[in-house]
């Protein structure tokens, strides 16, 4: 599907327009919301403050300039530009709940290779859900290219990232609530490009909705032909019209071009066979079955042995060395367990037979139905 482009001539948005924006926007954090609080294994809420526009030197960027910035663009049903901000003491607090460690002094926290490719990885993460609401929204499939973060270098960075000179952007502020643990906002910055073509399928998106809902569109005309029938299918689909002739602004709507379904293809009930308890169990006992059930008993079954486990944060594994010895979570002379396909089955003691380990089984986990049930 053709991409709306974003280049549509540069005018200012009415406080309507930036107030649909800012609904549209709502629902995208939300999804990213839902993103990062997998992620983080945290309740994350994030909402969107008013839209405004402004230039990029009234902005107020304290608490930014040691932060990070993502360049962020769309691939494909919009065509346009943003970027995210993020002060470093909430990144801190994002990679701290991350790898489940303590907060530590921010001083002492500095942006390395592995920092900025983990938020690039939760920005990623975010922005992807973000897009998929979006798309349902608008109904429009909207898709969005990796993003790019970067140390954050003054308003110059804003400008690299927006692709754009002295016009206004739009300027949104994202609050954002970890639990507690953080409330901090980030800041959302939009060229104005790129906000005209939001605005645009937003209106659109919302006359198809109106046209679909107006009495009009319900009262079937009294006709011998298919009129009634073809204008009904329009309507049904116009969520197909091609993207590009959307924000074609001097093009009427009548030259939209649309795609008609086939009516005329044949549904009939799928009938599938009764697979009830109540069988004849001669079926159950049949040579046939005998032999598959014979031919089961060769499979061969991975079987591994679990000695202990235990948690280990990020920050200790990466001081992993020669020498290095791991507790686990399991007291001395305790029996090691048997795992078969990833199913506990028995515990035994450890021997040793000639030069190899092995071990020998004291406790049988379940029944042979159980084994047989789960493999």
């Amino acid at each position: 599907m053709e991409g709306v482009s974003s280049h549509m001539g540069k005018r200012n948005l009415s406080d309507g327009e930036l107030n649909a924006i800012g609904e549209v926007l709502n629902i995208s954090a939300s999804s990213a919301a839902v993103a990062i609080s997998t992620i983080l294994n945290k309740q994350i809420n994030i909402s969107t403050s008013k839209v405004i526009l402004q230039e990029v030197d009234e902005i107020n960027l304290i608490g930014y300039d040691d932060g990070l910035i993502i360049d962020c663009s769309y691939r494909s049903g919009l065509l346009g530009k943003y970027a995210v901000l993020i002060r470093k003491i909430d990144i801190q607090t994002i990679l701290n709940l991350l790898m489940n460690i303590e907060n530590e002094d921010v001083n002492e926290f500095s942006f390395d290779e592995f920092s900025l490719s983990t938020i690039n990885e939760i920005a990623n993460q975010m922005l992807n859900s973000s897009s998929s609401s979006l798309s349902e929204f608008l109904n429009i499939k909207i898709e969005i290219e990796p993003p790019e973060t970067k140390l954050f270098e003054g308003r110059d960075s804003i400008k690299e990232a927006l692709d754009i000179g002295e016009e206004k952007i739009a300027y949104i502020s994202l609050k954002i609530d970890i639990n507690g643990v953080l409330n901090s906002d980030l800041i959302l910055l939009i060229s104005l490009d790129t906000a005209n073509a939001i605005n645009k399928l937003t209106s659109y998106n919302k006359e198809v909705k109106e046209e679909k809902t107006s009495p009009q569109a319900k009262e079937p005309k009294e006709s011998g032909d298919n009129t009634t029938s073809n204008d009904s299918q329009v309507h049904d689909i116009r969520n197909e019209i091609t993207v590009g002739s959307i924000l074609n602004l001097n093009q009427p709507q009548s030259n939209h071009s649309v795609r008609i379904r086939n009516s005329s293809v044949s549904v009939q009930e799928t009938q599938f066979p009764n697979f009830s308890e109540n069988t004849d169990n001669s079926v159950l006992s049949s040579p046939l079955l005998k032999n598959n059930m014979d031919l089961l008993m060769n499979v061969l079954l991975d079987v591994s042995i679990e000695l202990g486990k235990t948690k280990i944060k990020m920050k200790d594994i990466l001081d992993f060395a020669q020498g290095t010895v791991i507790n686990l979570e399991k007291q001395a002379g305790a029996p090691v367990e048997v795992i078969v396909n990833g199913q506990l089955i028995a515990r035994g003691d450890v021997v040793v037979i000639d030069d190899n380990f092995g071990v020998r089984i004291t406790e049988i986990v379940g029944d042979s139905s159980f084994l047989l049930n789960k493999f």
